[in-house]
């Protein structure tokens, strides 16, 4: 299960660049989170009853296999305004620095490049950094699929033409149907409502002709957007609440995934080079506060819903593994005790022959152990204890296998 998308500029992007963010994830994490009241305090008071040594043996292990989910390489708000030439060489080694990666085996499952915005005032250089970064990919390596991130979203049109720009460069490199996919960035008024009212979000995603995969939230692109002021803008804002719940309403039963925004305090020492154990201090405090405001952040989320957000450092990956672990841990006990009656009550009622019709309850008990699994929070051990079984491809209720 994919947890979050990291991105960095473009400038700043090369092969090597997701073991070195490894490094300093992990690092972050053994730094300053070894101790279990700022373990306790980046979780927060509202997950209770964990093991802090159980999570942070899971944490670890995950940071070891895979602390990157995701990558975007960011021509856009991360990136900044370049000249023509400045970006159309950074776009080339991008393409490079990508095929190095995929050949090196050091970049994760899923990788991409975030454009510029296709309306009129930057739609060419989009589209010049796109087919830019595509040369070079495919002239050093070949096929492999990537993800086009389309941000400031307004219009249908936009996406579809994106669409046959991304059906164009198959055609002509000879790619597999379907290899370039479509990330939409909704952080504009007119994506969560047009002007007759309607909620135009199912209609961006139908333009993408079935490429698109996941939808962002930028949250303070739409506050700023709702006039609000910069001391008040934040992720947990009413306007950012509000736009989550019309994606998640009108993303529904599509799946296309729906991704939180940022947080945007980065876990980063107020001085460099601190040498004095009162400056350490003072670090330690600012990178651990940033921590658990970002981990906060991750739990509002799950509790509507969504289970993925952005990362802007490398430290804030920790942070949001020990916000989601910690979840998924402190609910573990009641969600076994809840799907084991579960599975009594249908096996009685089977035996019975009497209807139970509760199936979509039955669908979400099972659903936690199996996102729970997936992403690494919970194990084998406690799938077995509710008899879920891990088959090839499958899930399967052992328990209702029995009867």
């Amino acid at each position: 299960m994919q947890l979050h998308v990291l991105y960095a500029g473009a400038d700043r992007f090369v092969s090597a660049i997701v073991p070195k963010v490894g490094r300093v994830a992990r690092e972050a994490f053994e730094t300053h989170l070894a101790a279990d009241s700022d373990l306790a305090r980046v979780i927060g008071a509202e997950v209770s009853g964990v093991d802090l040594d159980e999570l942070r043996a899971r944490v670890r292990a995950r940071l070891e296999r895979a602390p990157v989910d995701d990558f975007r390489v960011d021509f856009e708000d991360g990136y900044g305004v370049r000249a023509d030439l400045e970006e159309d060489e950074h776009a080339r080694a991008a393409g490079r620095a990508l095929a190095e990666g995929h050949l090196a085996g050091t970049l994760p499952p899923s990788v991409g490049i975030r454009i510029a915005p296709m309306e009129t005032a930057t739609r060419a250089r989009a589209l010049r950094t796109l087919s830019l970064v595509m040369d070079a990919m495919c002239g050093a390596y070949g096929t492999r699929p990537l993800r086009v991130t389309l941000p400031k979203v307004q219009r249908a049109r936009e996406v579809d033409e994106l669409a046959g720009v991304l059906e164009a460069h198959e055609r002509e490199r000879v790619l597999p149907e379907g290899s370039l996919t479509i990330e939409l960035m909704l952080e504009q008024p007119a994506a969560f409502l047009d002007a007759s009212g309607r909620v135009p979000i199912r209609a961006l995603v139908e333009a993408g002709r079935g490429r698109v995969r996941s939808c962002h939230l930028g949250s303070y692109d739409l506050t700023a957007a709702l006039d609000v002021p910069g001391w008040a803008q934040r992720a947990d804002h009413p306007a950012c609440a509000t736009a989550r719940m019309l994606a998640k309403l009108a993303l529904a039963g599509t799946g296309v995934l729906l991704f939180d925004g940022a947080t945007t305090r980065l876990p980063l020492p107020r001085s460099r080079g601190a040498s004095a154990d009162a400056d350490r201090a003072r670090d330690h405090e600012e990178i651990v506060a940033a921590m658990a405001e970002h981990a906060g952040n991750v739990r509002r989320a799950l509790s509507e819903g969504i289970d993925a957000g952005w990362d802007l450092h490398p430290a804030q990956i920790p942070a949001r593994l020990c916000a989601v672990f910690a979840t998924y841990l402190a609910a573990r006990e009641a969600m076994t005790v809840r799907l084991s009656r579960f599975l009594e009550r249908h096996a009685r009622a089977t035996a019975t022959g009497s209807a139970f019709d509760d199936a979509a309850t039955g669908r979400a008990l099972v659903s936690f152990f199996d996102r729970g699994h997936a992403c690494g929070a919970l194990d084998a051990d406690d799938l077995a204890r509710v008899g879920i079984e891990r088959a090839p491809e499958t899930w399967r209720l052992a328990a209702v296998d029995r009867t």
